[in-house]
């Protein structure tokens, strides 16, 4: 017999290549108002908003998660049951703002950290 479950997740995350003490500056420096998680390996935890259209919103938990060889990901989830796990519109708006914005949460914070590399070999 055929085992045709499948596991689905609203959790998207990308990867950011910095240590991550290097990696949690960042996150607090990109993400103002994270808390330090006491939840492994979860390091940051930060609530904000996701904008998928217009005048809509939906409450996500961006995260940022320790992962073993000394890399991090920061990660977005929705809170509560504001997105359908199943398909639909709602589902498909929802993928298509958190990619990217998990995405420019990552790039930020390396930006964050080139910049603090820039300001230590000046001074």
């Amino acid at each position: 017999m055929e085992d045709t479950t499948t596991s689905v997740t609203l959790y998207v995350c990308q990867a950011v290549h910095l240590p991550p003490l290097t990696a949690a500056a960042a996150f607090d420096e990109v993400l103002p108002g994270g808390a330090t998680s006491l939840a492994a390996p979860a390091i940051r935890r930060a609530r904000a908003r996701l904008r998928v259209q217009r005048h809509r919103t939906i409450d996500v938990e961006v995260e940022l998660v320790h992962r073993s060889g000394g890399w991090c990901e920061v990660g977005v989830r929705p809170c509560g049951r504001s997105v359908p796990v199943e398909g639909g519109p709602k589902r498909e708006r929802y993928f298509g703002t958190a990619i990217p914005m998990v995405t420019g949460i990552a790039d930020s914070m390396v930006v964050a950290v080139d910049a603090w590399m820039d300001l230590a070999l000046q001074g």
